[in-house]
């Protein structure tokens, strides 16, 4: 949505994020080493829409690899 709104208007000075109509989601971290079942955890624990893979490839520095919703991951169980 963020893509879609940069491409369609010219961007003059600070952008307010809320302005822009599109689809969030409450999210959480999950580290690329967890299974798809600690993800589904973690999504229920944290009460959350989708997760955010990541992993730490500096100390201090996260690398985010993706971002998973509860229907993708329940349709790896499928």
């Amino acid at each position: 949505d963020l893509a879609r709104y940069l491409e369609e208007n010219t961007l003059e000075g600070e952008l307010d994020l809320g302005e822009i109509p599109a689809d969030r989601k409450e999210i959480a971290p999950v580290y690329l080493q967890a299974t798809l079942q600690e993800a589904l955890e973690t999504l229920n624990q944290k009460r959350v829409d989708a997760i955010y893979v990541q992993r730490t490839n500096v100390p201090g520095i996260e690398r985010i690899y993706g971002v998973l919703t509860r229907e993708a991951i329940e349709s790896g169980y499928r």
